[in-house]
């Protein structure tokens, strides 16, 4: 039997660039001096109401404790988490809201192949109980809903380093076998307590026969995407999957093949309702976000530090390659970037140790995107 190679499975895998992310996040909340859950467990906040300390701009922490305040609004129960879907949402996208970029929103819709009416307003965790009629504590909850001023809608779902849509809690909890209910609704539990699930399948024409021939259930282990399409399509709208492309547990695409949970929902759909259905990673967003300088985030400033970072480390010892790097960068006549560079990492505690005089918190919004490149 000859050996076994890994190394040449065409598909990435997520493992090794979330073990990264956590490192980083690590390092940025010593940083900054927080408190974490663990020292095993570094990368998450002490407490979930820290979860402001995870939001990079103020007038965003401010713009949510107003919508908290007015509102019922589900604070994600790990949104301390370093690595929360629900912080990295608020940051990429709710300097947009609080500032009412529409004009943005209506460029990312068109790169995600949605044409429709400009963007009128957008609002964070939207549910409406009535829609399925679920009368537990957490109804069905999308992550960000887009309006247009034809009332058309655009309901998106951010997905970081999860690796599923989430399954059945009855089948989860071991008090159902996974036979599908397809053809029979009275087998399924939450029909029986009245959720609409299966009478809104049948509806929109989702129990096609590819879903009705298969044995097991789909909500088994795709509970959620089911539900966040019928609830985009009960609110007269589009489903849009924000995703990032380091992680392939949604939409991989290599050789020709597309791999991923999306496209294995997207497959079983009727072609009406593939129409409404899109995916947009988050680097594909990037570059719109460059074209427009009102944003206030130098992103030509964020990738020039990203690769000059650690410009220090061939030159003296891993601990005091931050201090070389800005040495380097001064002797070069980059003052400016010298600086900015001087602020990544454990600069302000390695400074503290060996006595070098200097600031070397991050300040500007650029400064802090690199703690999290």
């Amino acid at each position: 039997m000859g050996k076994i190679k890994t190394n040449t499975w065409p598909f990435p895998h997520g493992k090794e660039w979330e073990e990264d992310l956590r490192r980083k996040l690590a390092k940025y909340f010593k940083k900054k001096g927080y408190q974490v859950i663990s020292p095993t467990k570094d990368y998450i906040l002490a407490r979930h109401s820290d979860w402001h300390k995870n939001i990079l701009l103020d007038r965003v922490v401010q713009y949510f404790d107003t919508e908290i305040a007015k509102r019922h609004f589900a604070l994600h129960r790990w949104i301390h988490h370093g690595l929360s879907s629900q912080a990295f949402l608020f940051n990429l996208l709710g300097p947009l809201v609080v500032d009412k970029q529409w004009h943005i929103f209506d460029e990312i819709l068109h790169q995600a192949g949605i044409q429709l009416s400009s963007v009128a307003n957008a609002k964070f965790e939207v549910e409406d109980r009535e829609v399925f009629k679920e009368q537990q504590a957490q109804p069905t909850s999308i992550d960000l809903c887009l309006y247009t001023e034809a009332n058309e809608n655009v309901l998106i779902e951010f997905k970081f380093t999860e690796k599923n849509f989430g399954g059945c809690y009855v089948f989860g909890n071991g008090d159902c076998d996974g036979r599908n209910p397809a053809n029979n609704f009275d087998l399924c539990y939450l029909h029986h307590i009245g959720r609409k699930y299966w009478e809104l399948m049948r509806d929109y024409g989702l129990l096609t026969e590819q879903i009705k021939n298969d044995s097991q259930c789909p909500f088994s282990t795709l509970y959620q995407i089911y539900r966040l399409i019928l609830f985009a399509l009960e609110k007269n709208g589009h489903f849009l999957l924000l995703y990032d492309e380091r992680n392939p547990s949604f939409l991989v695409e290599r050789d020709n093949i597309n791999r991923g949970l999306l496209n294995l929902v997207y497959e079983s759909l009727p072609t009406k309702i593939q129409d409404k259905c899109h995916a947009l990673s988050v680097q594909s967003i990037l570059p719109i976000f460059q074209k427009h300088p009102e944003l206030d985030i130098n992103l030509k400033e964020v990738r020039i530090l990203g690769l000059l970072h650690d410009i220090g480390r061939g030159g003296s010892e891993w601990i005091m390659h931050i201090f070389e790097g800005g040495k380097v960068l001064r002797e070069e006549g980059f003052h400016d970037y010298a600086k900015k560079i001087e602020t990544h990492g454990s600069a302000p505690e390695i400074a503290k140790h060996f006595k070098i005089k200097g600031d070397f918190q991050p300040n500007t919004i650029e400064e802090k995107i690199l703690m999290y490149a």
